[in-house]
C-alpha cells in the first residue's frame, strides 16, 4: 500500500497477484469519456478496486463515445470473471448520461459514483458495505471524504464520491440532465437539500466515515475548472425550483 493509503497497483512482468479477498454486492460506475486524460490514468483506477479489502463484485465502465476500452487495457490481469464489464454509447453523451445510465445498468442496487481518473482508498468498500448495514436507508446519499491531488485541505462535504441504492435515482431521476452544464453533484445536492428542507424527499445524507476514503485527481483538464459557474448557478437554482419525486412518495406534513 503506498504512503498516502492508496491502494497501489505491483505487477511483475505483466502480471498482478491475486489478493484472496471477498467481494461484496456493490456496483462501482465510472463514465469513460473519449478524451486521452479521461483514459491515461484507468490502470490506477482499477489497481485501487483490485486491491480494496472487500472488492465490489461489479465495475462498470461507461465508454462515453470512445474507443473500445477492453481492447486498449489488459483488463484481464485485474482477476478472473466478468466483474469488469464495458457498456457504450455511440456518441459522447457526457458525464451525467453515463452515470445515470451506469446506476440503472447496475446488476447491483447499491452503486458508487466514481471518476475514471481517481482512486479508492484500500477499506473504502468495506467502510460503505459496513454504513449500508448500518442505515439499510435506500434514500441515504452515502458520500465520502475526499483528498485531492493538488490542494489541501481534504473535504469532508456531500460531493459525487458517493454510494446511491437505485431506490434514490427512481425517486429522484437522478442527474438532471440540465446538470451537463457542468458541476452535476453540485447541481443535484442543492436540489435536494432545497426538497429535503421544505419535507418533499425523505433523502438523508450520511456521511460513511471520519476517514477520507476517496482520492481525486486535480488536472489541467478538469472541466470544472472552465470559467462556467455562473451557467452552473443558474442551472442550479432552476432544478431546485422545479424538481418533484419521480416516484409515489407522499411528503409528510410539515
Amino acid at each position: 500500500m503506498g504512503r498516502d493509503g492508496i491502494a497501489t497497483l505491483t505487477t511483475a512482468q505483466g502480471a498482478i497477484s491475486t489478493p484472496m479477498t471477498m467481494r461484496v454486492p456493490i456496483t462501482i460506475v465510472v463514465p469513460v469519456g473519449p478524451k486521452q486524460h479521461h483514459r491515461q490514468h484507468l490502470d490506477e483506477m482499477l489497481g485501487s478496486l483490485y486491491y480494496q479489502t472487500l472488492q465490489p463484485d461489479e465495475v462498470l465502465l461507461i465508454n462515453d463515445g470512445g474507443s473500445n476500452i477492453t481492447a486498449h487495457h489488459q483488463l484481464g490481469r485485474f482477476g478472473p470473471g466478468p466483474w469488469i464489464k464495458e457498456w457504450g454509447f455511440p456518441c459522447n453523451c457526457g458525464m451525467v448520461a453515463a452515470w445515470n445510465c451506469g446506476v440503472a445498468l447496475a446488476k447491483n442496487d447499491l452503486c458508487v459514483l466514481m471518476g475514471a481518473d481517481d482512486k479508492l482508498m484500500e477499506t473504502c468498500c468495506e467502510q460503505l458495505w459496513y454504513a449500508w448495514g448500518y442505515h439499510r436507508d435506500p434514500y441515504g446519499y452515502y458520500y465520502l471524504g475526499v483528498r485531492y491531488s493538488e490542494r489541501e485541505p481534504d473535504q469532508n462535504t456531500p460531493c459525487n464520491a458517493a454510494m446511491v441504492h437505485k431506490t434514490l435515482w427512481k425517486h429522484t431521476g437522478g442527474f438532471p440532465p440540465q446538470a451537463a452544464v457542468g458541476a452535476p453533484d453540485h447541481i443535484f445536492l442543492n436540489m435536494m437539500l432545497v426538497a429535503m428542507n421544505e419535507r418533499r424527499t425523505p433523502m438523508q445524507l450520511i456521511r460513511v466515515s471520519d476517514e477520507v476514503l476517496y482520492w481525486y485527481r486535480v488536472g489541467d483538464a478538469t472541466e470544472t475548472t472552465n470559467n462556467i459557474w455562473p451557467a452552473i448557478e443558474a442551472v442550479k437554482e432552476w432544478t431546485a425550483a422545479k424538481w418533484t419525486p419521480r416516484d409515489s412518495y407522499i411528503p409528510e406534513p410539515a
